[in-house]
């Protein structure tokens, strides 16, 4: 299994928002409250952060919320879902260690 960054990027921003769960959004109201998070977050580390301090405070409902921000990002953003670039790959028994970010199509002149 693999985790998009560009994907997981946008969720947490989506999820560290004011936005409601309940709201139906458009693609524009989506990219906006992305880009407010992320500007009063100071950028994707400041996202994760808020994301994992709710998930401290409130796991009760933080989940739901990841789950809300997750599926949205993938209805508006379909063609950066569907991404192939930059991936994480998640460990099965590797001992819980990440693996280094890769990309599946590199350029010809960046292949090993």
């Amino acid at each position: 299994m693999t985790i998009n960054v560009l994907v997981a990027a946008r969720a947490e921003a989506l999820f560290a928002s004011d936005l409601s769960q309940a709201a139906t959004l458009t693609r524009p109201e989506a990219t906006a409250a992305i880009a407010h998070a992320l500007r009063r977050y100071g950028g994707t580390r400041g996202c994760a952060a808020r994301m994992a301090a709710e998930y401290g405070e409130h796991p009760e409902t933080a989940a739901a919320r990841m789950r809300w921000a997750r599926r949205t990002v993938h209805s508006l953003f379909p063609a950066l879902a569907e991404h192939h670039g930059a991936v994480i790959p998640v460990p099965a028994a590797t001992g819980g260690q990440l693996q280094a970010l890769t990309t599946r199509s590199r350029p010809a002149r960046f292949a090993a």
